[in-house]
């Protein structure tokens, strides 16, 4: 367990230190300052509204969620990959397994400290845009903050488990790809290929290719990519039903999370062992 900590310390200490870190939360917060801008947009159109049950906290959370959940998956990689490819290619990996440490603590390590660093980045994040929408809209965002703040917890630890599927990918990745240009690039890769598959473009035109109910086809390529099972957890939480019945729906699509996050890991473990790092 002392290991355990160690490492974990250790890696979100490299985290908070990283220029390359720095600039990715510039970018959040700049990203941000453009998404406020699109939502004043919103509020101010009642069609738009309608959709959010003319409740701006609602409406207020459905964007801080798409924020997340847009720009988090390019975050986990970076992250994700760093955290293993720096101590392979600066030769701490080999002194690192000197040491009486478990190679599975290793992984472990990192990956508690990961999930912390993009809970304190996201709370950050979260806390600044809030304070944005005070600035903002005044009185008129107080009044719907109740809804704003019980959708919280849905908007902040749901894009932080689809964040951590490609950070967790990236991760292995980089234990299987020796060139790291090549490990990072193919990381990227899978975000856009998460991103495309839950696209009616192309999950249209794959269903169309097979006979049947091309309805359920459609839905189950969209509903096993990543990206289109976040679709679908705003379409249950924020446009549909905020009842308790409505996010009750969405728990499928957390599991589905989870998993996706989990098999990486476990293969992770498994090369991590046998790889010669000699």
């Amino acid at each position: 367990m002392s290991n355990l900590i160690k490492i974990a310390s250790k890696e979100f200490t490299d985290l908070l230190g990283n220029g390359m870190i720095h600039i990715v939360l510039a970018t959040f917060l700049i990203y941000i300052f453009i998404s406020l801008h699109q939502l004043i947009g919103v509020v101010n159109d009642s069609m738009s509204m309608a959709l959010f049950i003319n409740d701006t906290g609602i409406a207020a959370s459905h964007t801080l969620f798409y924020v997340f959940m847009t720009y988090g998956a390019f975050v986990g990689v970076m992250i994700g990959y760093q955290a293993i490819a720096k101590d392979l290619y600066n030769d701490a990996m080999n002194t690192l397994i000197t040491k009486p440490v478990y190679r599975d603590t290793i992984i472990n390590g990192k990956l508690i400290s990961i999930a912390v660093f993009l809970l304190l980045l996201m709370a950050i994040v979260t806390v600044f845009y809030t304070s944005a929408m005070f600035i903002i809209f005044g009185d008129h965002f107080a009044s719907y903050l109740s809804s704003y703040i019980g959708l919280l917890p849905i908007t902040i630890i749901v894009p932080l488990l689809y964040i951590m599927v490609f950070a967790s990918l990236s991760m292995l990745i980089s234990l299987v790809i020796n060139s790291r240009p090549l490990g990072l690039t193919s990381s990227l890769l899978f975000v856009y290929i998460s991103t495309l598959t839950a696209s009616t473009n192309f999950a249209g035109v794959i269903s169309q290719m097979f006979p049947g109910n091309q309805n359920y086809i459609y839905n189950l390529i969209v509903g096993w990519s990543p990206f289109g099972i976040l679709l679908e957890i705003m379409d249950h939480t924020f446009m549909n039903d905020t009842s308790i019945i409505g996010i009750m729906d969405i728990q499928g699509d957390i599991f589905k999370l989870v998993l996706f996050a989990a098999v990486p890991i476990l293969l992770a473990y498994t090369v991590f062992l046998r790889k010669d790092l000699s």
